[in-house]
């Protein structure tokens, strides 16, 4: 199989305990909300995926970085992203050039996956992420890396 970018079904939503992550990283939620649409570039194949875990802005953060939680085998890695040099500004650039730089892997020890296993993992599933996963997807799209 291949990664593919979808809507967490609510089978896997249960099984991962997403829902309840997500209720105890916002106690002002009592319930799930109505618009509560997990996503993930995912390869069942494998037992890989790939979800955004947030992203922080130069309003609060010196250096802005977009996160990832690139779980292989119900190893969690947490990626630490910045966009590099070269990603296309406009949505109406064809190709469209999404760029990445690499700031940190944690754990350092990453579970014991040999790095150059966790790196390749990354750029694959980034590759298919492309722009914004199952949110959004722009027509040819290349996906470049700086790590």
């Amino acid at each position: 199989m291949a990664f593919i970018n979808e809507y967490i079904p609510q089978e896997d939503i249960k099984k991962h305990k997403f829902d309840e992550q997500f209720l105890a990283d916002h106690p002002e939620y009592k319930t799930l909300p109505s618009l509560f649409a997990p996503h993930w570039t995912v390869d069942r194949g494998r037992n890989i995926y790939l979800m955004s875990i947030g992203s922080y802005d130069q309003a609060h953060d010196e250096d802005p970085w977009i996160g990832f939680e690139l779980n292989i085998n119900s190893k969690v890695i947490v990626c630490k992203l910045l966009y590099g040099a070269g990603k296309s500004v406009k949505f109406s650039d064809s190709p469209f050039y999404m760029a990445w730089n690499m700031i940190s892997l944690m754990p350092e020890d990453l579970h014991g996956i040999e790095p150059s296993v966790v790196i390749d993992l990354l750029k694959e599933a980034l590759t298919t992420y492309g722009y914004a996963g199952v949110h959004r997807q722009i027509d040819n799209t290349i996906v470049k890396f700086h790590f």
